[in-house]
């Protein structure tokens, strides 16, 4: 038979559902602000230009050539406008079939057009991809469904959490960043409402949210600070970022400081795999101290070393291997031209990303002995977990 719930149990409950529905506000108010924001530089005027859906009615003509693998070629399309100015109107376009843009269409496919209809002017469309957001949506549904199924409540608000964060990065850091604010105050906030938002949404309100947070910032901190080291020792700036020249335009327009985009990109990268660390060693300490009350501060420190350094292995590589795998491409273009081994080396974008990469993977070691000292700490000397609380304990409440 279960106790019936504690005024306390209540009270917290209310008081995470005001939080979620709270949240849910602010992403929708983020989503707002960004769809209706106008930034004060734009590198082009495409006032006349939009992207919008169409559909093939017929192939009037078209030619394929297999070359290498590749195919190459060229269709004459029929199209019917489905949206926006010209909607309804039925158009004539010529798709070029090359191997950066392989949109090959058939009879009743839809499409994303790209339409320019200047005043005054005879409108020209063209064909810019295939229509991918249904396949999208349901890429992102399935995940929903999957993370809800497997973590039911907690798996569901795991996702309000990610949301959340994806909205303040896009919605909120990088148009702040763009329109030239402060790099560290827009990256603090940004960081600090992420991880409160998602320690929230799996711990719910309890002593492990309040670690799991403080946890999480400081091996993002520790990061970051890894960062600035490295960026010293191999002078590295705002010249380190392969679209240097696009920046600099923006920056001269807007006061964009493209060095700082270095450090934020860090912060946001190492976020995820710092807080997987901070959050596993805080769950599995509390477990220690719920089913052993008596351990001691030495006896959970150790137990929460232990655990990190089993951690450390597979966590830096995830890091190190993103890190990689997004360099990837270049480094074979690199190899094209006969690239040598000191100029690769001392290449400012290798030695951005290997500043990045080991700063990260650094954060997370460094997460570990934080995150078991915290831990230990604060369960010992802050709370003490009473034989009663279990089973009062969520069934999925990490």
């Amino acid at each position: 038979m279960k106790n019936p719930p504690t005024q306390r149990n209540i009270k917290n409950l209310v008081t995470e559902y005001v939080i979620i529905v709270v949240i849910c506000i602010s992403i929708v108010a983020m989503i707002f602000s960004f769809h209706n924001r106008e930034f004060s530089y734009q590198a082009s005027n495409n006032s006349s230009i939009e992207y919008v859906n169409a559909e093939v009615l017929e192939i009037l003509e078209e030619e394929f050539d297999d070359d290498l693998g590749y195919t190459r070629g060229y269709q004459k399309i029929k199209a019917i406008i489905l949206e926006g100015k010209a909607e309804g109107k039925t158009v004539e376009m010529e798709n070029y079939i090359t191997v950066g843009q392989r949109v090959i269409l058939e009879e009743g496919s839809g499409f994303i057009a790209c339409a320019d209809i200047p005043e005054g002017i005879t409108p020209m469309f063209s064909v810019y991809s295939h229509d991918r957001s249904y396949a999208i949506f349901a890429i992102i549904l399935l995940f929903i469904a999957v993370v809800t199924l497997v973590g039911k409540k907690r798996g569901l608000l795991s996702c309000l959490g990610l949301v959340f964060t994806l909205c303040m990065v896009v919605c909120y850091m990088v148009p702040e960043l763009f329109e030239g604010g402060n790099t560290f105050l827009v990256t603090a906030l940004t960081l600090v409402a992420s991880t409160v938002v998602s320690c929230f949404c799996i711990g719910g309100i309890s002593i492990k949210t309040y670690n799991n947070v403080l946890n999480t910032l400081l091996g993002v901190g520790a990061a970051c600070l890894m960062y600035f080291i490295f960026s010293c020792m191999l002078h590295l700036g705002g010249s380190a970022i392969e679209e240097v020249e696009m920046l600099s335009l923006i920056s001269n327009n807007t006061g964009l400081n493209i060095g700082g985009i270095l450090y934020a990109g860090v912060a946001i990268s190492s976020l995820g795999a710092v807080m997987d660390v901070a959050v596993s060693i805080g769950a599995s300490l509390y477990e220690i101290k719920s089913v052993r009350n008596e351990a001691t501060f030495k006896e959970m420190l150790r137990s929460g070393m232990n655990i990190g350094c089993d951690m450390i292995g597979t966590m830096t590589n995830t890091l190190i291997l993103a890190f990689a795998g997004g360099t990837l491409a270049t480094l074979v273009i690199f190899m094209s031209y006969g690239i040598q081994f000191d100029q690769l080396i001392s290449s400012n974008f290798i030695a951005a990303e290997i500043a990045a990469g080991v700063a990260g993977s650094l954060g997370i070691v460094l997460t570990v002995p934080l995150s078991a000292l915290v831990c230990s700490y604060t369960l010992n000397k802050k709370i003490k977990i009473k034989n009663s609380d279990k089973k009062h304990r969520r069934k999925y409440e990490y």
